[in-house]
């Protein structure tokens, strides 16, 4: 199934693309947590570990991903840490608290980092101590 009917996202924050640092870290990791995939969400998955249920907020990509392993019978994923887990290879980046979750943003909209970033001032530089 395509997922060239989702909105484009270039946004490499956890619950979005994940990034090529946040997948290196995570694949250091070689003693990942399976978990059962317990359904697919407008906004993300319900997995299980066991009897402890937990709710990730996921990427309409991410989502498209999960949708379609399941539906080829593939009901299991992989965490890795580092808001990173894997599904019959691929990979998904997560989020479990609401708080941490940041609207979708796309390359035309700019870099979303352009709304965390501190300009430090170089034409009036601290006195030399």
């Amino acid at each position: 199934m395509s997922t060239s009917d989702i909105t484009p996202c270039s946004l490499y924050f956890v619950g979005h693309l994940p990034h090529p640092i946040q997948l290196r870290l995570a694949l250091a990791n070689d003693d990942p947590d399976p978990l059962d995939v317990l359904a697919v969400t407008d906004t993300g998955l319900v997995v299980a570990d066991g009897a402890e249920v937990r709710i990730w907020r996921v990427h309409a990509i991410g989502r498209r991903i999960v949708r379609d392993k399941l539906a080829a019978g593939i009901t299991q994923l992989l965490e890795h840490g580092h808001h990173c887990a894997f599904i019959d290879g691929r990979p998904l980046s997560y989020v479990e608290e609401p708080a941490e979750w940041t609207d979708c943003r796309t390359s035309e909209q700019g870099p979303a980092y352009i709304d965390h970033i501190v300009v430090i001032r170089t034409d009036n530089p601290p006195p030399e101590a």
